[in-house]
C-alpha cells in the first residue's frame, strides 16, 4: 500500500517529461578537421548542397573536410551536448532549427553569434529560404564572418 506522503512510488513520475532525442552521432558527413558542426533541418537536396558549399568556402571552410555536416528530417529533434562530446564542436551552425530543437535553453536571435561556454552558436532560416531570399542572404554572410 503507498501511503500519502510516497509521491516517489504513487506512480506519478511514471510517464516521460519530454520525448527523449535520438542519438545522432553517426548520421552526418564530414572529417571535421576544424570543429565545426553545420547542422540543417531541411531536404537533402544536392542543389542546397552546392549553395552551403559556396556560402562556407566564402569563409574558408571547405565543408566536407572542416566541417561535421548533419541533415535532419523535420521536427527531428537532438542533444547538442552528446554530439559534441563525441566531435569536441567549438563552432555551431544551424539551419533552420531552434536553440531547444537542439537542447539548447538559450535566448538567441537569428543571425547574431553567440559566444556560450567555450563555444560559438550561430542560428539561421531554413537553408532554402536563406538560398530563394536574397533578404536573408546578408544577415548570414555578416553573421558569418563574425563566426569565422
Amino acid at each position: 500500500m503507498v501511503s500519502e506522503n510516497d509521491i516517489l512510488q504513487s506512480g506519478i513520475f511514471d510517464f516521460p517529461v519530454f520525448p527523449l532525442a535520438e542519438n545522432i552521432a553517426g548520421q552526418g558527413s564530414g572529417d571535421n578537421l576544424k570543429n565545426i558542426l553545420v547542422c540543417i533541418a531541411d531536404n537533402n537536396d544536392p542543389g542546397l548542397m552546392g549553395f552551403l558549399q559556396k556560402v562556407m568556402a566564402a569563409v574558408k571552410i571547405d565543408l566536407p573536410k572542416d566541417a561535421f555536416t548533419l541533415f535532419l528530417k523535420p521536427g527531428q529533434k537532438f542533444i547538442f551536448s552528446d554530439l559534441a562530446n563525441t566531435h569536441q564542436f567549438q563552432k555551431a551552425i544551424f539551419f533552420g532549427l531552434k536553440p531547444t530543437d537542439a537542447g539548447l535553453n538559450l535566448n538567441i536571435q537569428k543571425y547574431t553569434p553567440l559566444k556560450y561556454n567555450g563555444k560559438t552558436f550561430l542560428f539561421s532560416d531554413l537553408l532554402s529560404e536563406v538560398q530563394n531570399k536574397p533578404a536573408l542572404k546578408r544577415p548570414l554572410w555578416e553573421a558569418l564572418k563574425v563566426v569565422f
